[in-house]
This record gives C-alpha cells, structure tokens and sequence, in this order.
C-alpha cells in the first residue's frame, strides 16, 4: 500500500513539474540554448569587446576543447546555473497551488506526509534529470560528430552524479523549507534569493568554497596526465551539498501544510534528518581539514626559502634534462646544469626540487658530493668561488 502511494505521488509530482510553464522554459533553454552557447560563437561572449569581433570567432574556441573534459564541464556548469534558478521558482510556484483552498480535498489520503513529500521530490528530480539526461545527450552527440578526438562519454556521467545532482538534491530540499516556513511566494522569494547569493558568490571563498552549490572555485577538470586536479577534496565537497541536501528534503517535511497522520512523525523526522546533517558536517570538517593542511604545507615552504635562500645566488648558465620512463610508469630525470658565480664572494650551490621527488644522486665537477634536502630545497655541500663555473649533476625520479 505505502509503495504503490509513493509511485502515485512520484508520478503525480513528475507530471505536475513536466506541465509547468515554468518547467517548459527550463527544458528550452536547459538543451536548446546551452547547445548554442557551447558550439558556437556564443561561447567567446566572455572574450570580445564587439560584435564584429564575435562574428569572427571559430565555432568553438581552441581553450573549450583542449581537453577531454572541457565541454561535458561547461554544459554541466551552465545546466546548473540554470537549475539553481529554475527549481528555486518551480518550487516557490508550488506554494500557490497548497495554499488554494479547492485543493484541500486532494489532501485527504492515506499515505502520510512523509510519502507524499517523497513521491512529489522523486517526481521532480526525475523531470529535472531527464532534461540533464537530454542536454548532455544533445552536447555529446555533437562532441561526437565534430569533436571526436576530444570526446569521452565518461566525463558526462561523472559531471552528472557529482556536479548536477548533488546541486538538483540541495536547491530542492533548500526552496522545499524556505517556501514551507514562510508561506508566502514573496518573502521565500527574497530569502532564497539572499541565501543562494551569498552561497554562490562569496560562498566561493569563504573555506575554500565548501558551501558552494556550484563549486565554482574548486578545481573540477580532469588533465590527461596527472587526472582530476585534488578528486577527493572536490568528491567530498559534492558528498557535502549531497548530504546537507538530503537532510533539507527531511526536514522540509515537518512544516508540510498538512496535518500529519502520526502524531510522533514531526519528532521522528527530526531525529532522521540528524544523520545526513551530521554526515554532511563531517565532509565539512574534513573538507576544511584538507585544505588547511594543504596551507600549512604552504607555509612551510614559503619558511623554508626564506631560511635557505640568500641575498645573492648563483647564474645557470645551461640546464639540460633527460626524462626517461620507467617500468612503474614514472620518469626518470637527469638535470645537467651549469651554474656561475658573477659576484664578488662565495655563494652555497642551493637548488630546488619538487620534495615528492625522489633523489638518486648528486655530482659537481664529476665528483659526488653530500647533500641536504630540507622540503623543496636541496643545499648541495659544495661552494662556489667567485668567477668560477661548476657543472653539477641531479639524477631524480618519481
């Protein structure tokens, strides 16, 4: 009985969403207009100053296809743009329906608010979906034909799970709550308006953009050498708007404009909604954790030049590499420099290397010499006198 509610209130949400006018102009520009802008001229509406240099643009820049993930990322990060904003009205737009006193018959049924906010969410999500669905299946057909060397079906689906969904899941649940605490179109209006702002725009930097619904200022390409730039930082920030989302959803059942049919469901639903809040404020902690690791890293190597780094150094005259793959897949490099000293007292040979690489030997003049590596600096134990040249030899790898 509870199943079969759930699948009627789903498809009635589904349908409801899908008949909206609002929805209809959300499905145009979610596929017509995003194919538009990314394949054609309109895409370097950022760069020119004039539409006579517009006219002259390529159908798509060099910069939107050098990579694999250049346009599933773009057509993802516009459809969100425009989810936030279509979801945010379709769901304000709904309040005026609960609030008709005609339909207040349709609220007498037996499944419980619970089911019907679920079925009516589902159902949403499944109209907003398939126009993500349809949009990526436009862009990546033409990806196809006219880019196929840059084409790769993966990056579609991985934009969909972590970057559309998560934001579809949040903007629901968050406009859900709005709307149901104020009551009134006007003021959920304004209040979402200031939330989604502040979220969107200084939300992008404020600990490092974890409260972003459209992680704007976190890497989010993928690099055909080194991948995805920080994957898990970026994934766990996606869990975190996922989570946060998802105990939105649960708690915008407890204002539901209908009474509910068990007297302990309010007490009940707050208790559930404390797993995916507490969930989502642990991706929080350990998202800012990261990156405040990653700082004190920094800070580190910012000390660690300073402490190493003199007032005079040496000129490298010459510096050739040869890289060299190894079995495990890594390179292997030797660094043949040469290095002079041009001022009038002796200088320390003081190199410097990325610390995650790993040292095999270090040679001046055809002789090993000791060394110490402290971080990214490598302090060979050798001088250097003024006016005299010296070739020195890394050998490195990782």
């Amino acid at each position: 009985m509870g199943v079969n509610c759930v699948l009627i209130e789903i498809l009635y949400g589904f349908k409801l969403a899908r008949r909206n006018v609002i929805f209809l102009m959300f499905t145009i520009l979610g596929i017509v207009g995003i194919v538009l802008y990314v394949f054609t001229p309109l895409s370097a509406l950022p760069y020119v100053k004039s539409i006579d240099q517009l006219l002259k643009q390529p159908p798509m820049e060099w910069v939107s296809q050098v990579f694999p993930s250049s346009i599933p990322f773009t057509c993802a990060y516009l459809f969100n743009i425009l989810q936030i904003f279509f979801v945010t009205v379709l769901v304000i737009n709904d309040t005026r329906l609960t609030s008709m006193d005609t339909m207040d018959a349709l609220n007498v049924h037996p499944q419980g608010n619970s089911e019907s906010a679920a079925g009516n969410l589902v159902g949403k999500v499944l109209a907003f979906s398939m126009v993500n669905v349809l949009s990526f299946a436009f862009c990546g057909l033409l990806n196809f034909l006219f880019y196929p060397k840059v084409f790769n079906i993966g990056y579609y689906l991985f934009y969909w799970l972590t970057l559309n969904l998560p934001t579809l899941i949040f903007c629901l649940g968050l406009s859900t709550l709005v709307s149901r605490l104020t009551s009134n179109q006007g003021l959920s209006v304004i209040f979402l308006a200031v939330i989604l702002g502040v979220m969107t725009l200084p939300g992008s930097v404020w600990l490092n953009g974890v409260f972003d619904p459209l992680a704007t200022g976190i890497p989010n390409m993928f690099s055909d050498i080194t991948g995805h730039v920080n994957l898990g930082s970026y994934l766990t920030q996606r869990v975190f708007i996922l989570s946060f989302g998802m105990g939105l959803v649960v708690l915008a059942v407890i204002p539901y404009p209908r009474i509910h049919n068990n007297a302990q469901a309010a007490f009940r639903l707050a208790r559930v909604t404390l797993f995916p809040l507490l969930f989502a404020g642990g991706c929080a902690v350990a998202y800012t954790c990261d990156f405040q690791s990653v700082s004190n890293e920094r800070e580190a190597f910012r000390e660690t030049y300073s402490k190493y780094t003199p007032g005079k150094v040496l000129k490298i005259v010459n510096n050739q590499l040869y890289l060299k793959e190894t079995g495990n897949g890594g390179t292997s490099v030797t660094s043949r420099m040469t290095v002079e000293n041009k001022d009038d007292e002796e200088l320390p040979l003081i190199l410097y290397l990325n610390p995650g690489l790993v040292i095999s030997s270090v040679t001046v003049d055809g002789a090993n010499v000791k060394y110490q590596r402290e971080l990214q600096v490598l302090l060979a134990d050798c001088k250097v006198s003024p006016g005299e040249t010296k070739e020195g030899i890394v050998k490195y790898e990782g």
